[in-house]
């Protein structure tokens, strides 16, 4: 199909009207990239001319990992520690919090995270000693802090000695 040839005058109305809506679509794209850089005003956007696009930053982590609310000690607990039958010497160490899960310890001598250690109150005679599993290991001053994980259920006297339970 053959259209009839565009007389100058009519040339000239279609041009004018291809600049008058490229002149439009202009307008209100600036005005909604300016509404959309208002309200994304302070906000981090990457920079999309550089190679390496930045990751976002990492959530932040919790305070506390426990499953299980922790009790501060006032005052730190005396323990022998020795492996989980009680056939080596035993150690003393301190408990300086504790939970139903785990405890922290306070050691003289640094300890492999992964060792399965026998905890046992001078206080309480003749109880099964509290097996915990050696969970992170770190300096402390002179002394190691222990974190430590129950593997068996302490018997009721360890837990009210510990403040676990009232």
């Amino acid at each position: 199909m053959d259209l009839p040839p565009l007389s100058p005058w009519e040339a000239l109305l279609v041009a004018l009207a291809g600049v008058t809506v490229t002149i439009l679509v202009l307008a209100v794209g600036r005005s909604l990239f300016r509404s959309w850089r208002h309200h994304t005003r302070g906000a981090v956007v990457p920079d999309l001319t550089s190679p390496e696009i930045p990751k976002p930053p990492a959530p932040p982590r919790p305070l506390d990992r426990r499953k299980a609310p922790r009790r501060r000690r006032r005052e730190p607990v005396l323990v022998h520690i020795s492996d989980p039958e009680f056939q080596a010497p035993p150690l003393d160490g301190w408990v300086l919090d504790s939970s139903i899960d785990g405890l922290q310890l306070s050691v003289r001598d640094q300890i492999a995270e992964g060792t399965f250690l026998g905890l046992r109150l001078p206080s309480i005679s003749g109880a099964q000693p509290a097996i915990v599993e050696v969970r992170h290991c770190r300096p402390d001053q002179d002394r190691w802090l222990l974190g430590c994980q129950f593997q068996t259920t302490p018997s009721w006297e360890v837990l009210r000695a510990l403040g676990i339970i009232g």
